[in-house]
């Protein structure tokens, strides 16, 4: 019995998770269309202190300013294509078409930017396995969500066998714009 008191409490320190987003926070719609992605969105994401833009997740190297655009600007061309425009105030900065299937994929009710598997060796004090899935797509209340989902199991050899898992996910919020 003290062995597994012993395991359980090991297991519960060396186990993190944290959670961050917006007041109010909402899940991703269970429903994802892209009719659902239409509309005009805040540049700036919520909590103000993330700095994440619209803009940049879109454009990240194409664009030198993304603190400048306001808004972001979404429209159906057919039911596989959507044109989005970034503004600064009323004057165009970006213009792009994005083709589901080419240019993103909806998946799960949202959209994956991307998705990193790598395992990791800091030193030879530390490994193990990390995980990253970065998606866009629409919140419960119909407002544009970012999320930022990484994960790390490994080990630490200070001393002992020390295993390690950590869990971090960090949401977004544009607000959409009623024109």
């Amino acid at each position: 019995m003290k062995k597994i008191l012993i395991l359980t409490f090991v297991i519960f320190i060396s186990s993190c998770s944290f959670s961050q987003g917006p007041k109010n926070n909402q899940e991703f719609t269970n429903s994802l269309t892209i009719d659902m992605l239409v509309g005009k969105y805040l540049n700036r994401g919520e909590p103000a202190a993330s700095q994440i833009y619209l803009s940049n997740l879109l454009w990240s190297n194409e664009i030198k300013f993304h603190y400048k655009i306001d808004t972001i600007h979404v429209t159906k061309i057919n039911d596989q294509s959507l044109q989005v425009i970034a503004f600064d105030d009323s004057k165009i900065v970006k213009k792009d078409i994005f083709t589901e299937g080419i240019n993103f994929n909806l998946q799960d009710d949202r959209i994956t930017l991307s998705k990193n598997n790598n395992f990791i060796s800091h030193n030879i004090l530390s490994f193990g396995h990390e995980s990253k899935t970065i998606s866009l797509g629409i919140d419960e209340k119909g407002d544009g969500k970012y999320r930022n989902n990484s994960h790390f199991i490994g080990s630490g050899l200070v001393y002992f066998f020390y295993p390690v898992s950590l869990s971090n996910s960090s949401d977004v919020r544009f607000k959409k714009i009623n024109e």
